[in-house]
C-alpha cells in the first residue's frame, strides 16, 4: 500500500517498487513478517510496519504522531535511526512526542502547552 502513490491502488508492483518496500522493511527489521497480515502483528511490529509503509512513499515531508510510543528500546532505536537518516537525506520530518530522548536529538523543537506554542 505504501507504493500506491507511485503505482495507483491495486496495480502490480514494478522492480523499483519492490526495492523500495524491501529497503523500508529491512530498515525497520520487519522483512521476516512480510507474509503476515498487519492485524496479526504485535503493537510494536504493527507500528514499524506503518512507518515502513510511509517510507515506501519516498516522501519529501514525513509526519509522525508518537511513532515510538509503547515500543521497546530496540524498536525505538530503529525508528530513531531511520528518522535521522531520512532527515540527513533531505526529508523534512515532523513528529509529535513526549520522549525526552527524541526531543533532545531533534534539530528544532516546538513545545506545546494546552494547545498553544509555549517555546
Amino acid at each position: 500500500m505504501g507504493r500506491w502513490a507511485h503505482t495507483g491502488p491495486w496495480r502490480r508492483l514494478r522492480g523499483d517498487d519492490i526495492d523500495a518496500v524491501a529497503r523500508a522493511m529491512t530498515a525497520l527489521e520487519i522483512a521476516p513478517l512480510a507474509d503476515r497480515d498487519v492485524d496479526a502483528l504485535s503493537g510494536g511490529q504493527r507500528q514499524r510496519a506503518l512507518v515502513a509503509r510511509a517510507l515506501c512513499q519516498e516522501p519529501e515531508l514525513l509526519l509522525l504522531d508518537e511513532p515510538t510510543s509503547s515500543m521497546d528500546e530496540h524498536s525505538r532505536g530503529l525508528i530513531a535511526t531511520t528518522v535521522t537518516a531520512l532527515s540527513g537525506a533531505g526529508v523534512t520530518v515532523v513528529q509529535t512526542t513526549h520522549d525526552a530522548a527524541v526531543i533532545t536529538s531533534a534539530e528544532r523543537v516546538v513545545r506545546l502547552e494546552d494547545g498553544r506554542v509555549a517555546a
